[in-house]
């Protein structure tokens, strides 16, 4: 409901978030009020809710920001599937087939909306670890680096941006690097980066060793 970012500028009260979100007032108070009680929003003393560190990381353009991960989390499909967990747990099978009846990476293919949730969440979480795998790893030794499902290419950019001399490839589902350009671009080193579509079930990008 981007309740964060409507906070982002000073504290507001239920009846203005209700309004301008279509919540229900007293509905939406409840769940702030129970948010606020883990730290997540602070609800002042005359009702209005601001913003706490916590609450910071909800917003899209807050450093470390987790918004795109609470959304996938809050799918329905998401939700459908680990209330299929016994299901694992007797069979050994994964549940998403046995409630939808295809495997997650091709009901996401199928649907644009969860494919950009989805890779949104993942590029979220490579750019929180991106920095330090940089730092921690000697890629001197390596000219050409692929990255096997690597998504949108957060966590390869950042690599190549830090090895100058190093050259990667990127590679995973053709739906997924099709919105890889951008962000390569945006790391300046699309120049140094080969995107492949493919599904790394069957195949990996010829004569290359998966090195990430």
């Amino acid at each position: 409901m981007g309740i964060a970012d409507l906070l982002k500028d000073e504290p507001r009260s239920t009846d203005e978030l209700a309004e301008t979100t279509g919540a229900h007032a007293s509905a939406l108070y409840r769940i702030l009020r129970a948010l606020a009680s883990v730290g997540v929003f602070a609800e002042q003393s005359d009702g209005h809710f601001g913003l706490t560190p916590l609450a910071e990381h909800l917003r899209p353009d807050a450093p470390g920001s987790v918004r795109a991960w609470a959304m996938l989390i809050g799918r329905p499909y998401y939700f459908a599937t680990w209330g299929h967990l016994l299901h694992s747990v007797r069979t050994g099978e994964p549940a998403f087939p046995e409630v939808y009846g295809t495997t997650p990476w091709e009901y996401r293919a199928a649907d644009p909306q969860e494919s950009a949730i989805f890779d949104a969440a993942m590029t979220g979480l490579s750019l929180a670890e991106a920095e330090a795998v940089v730092q921690s790893y000697d890629f001197s030794g390596i000219s050409v680096l692929v990255d096997v499902g690597g998504g949108e290419g957060a966590l390869l950019a950042a690599i190549l941006a830090g090895n100058p001399a190093l050259r990667g490839i990127l590679f995973d589902q053709p739906h997924v690097v099709a919105g890889a350009k951008d962000l390569l671009e945006r790391a300046g080193v699309a120049d140094r980066c080969e995107v492949v579509g493919g599904d790394f079930f069957k195949a990996v990008p010829g004569g290359r060793t998966p090195t990430c």
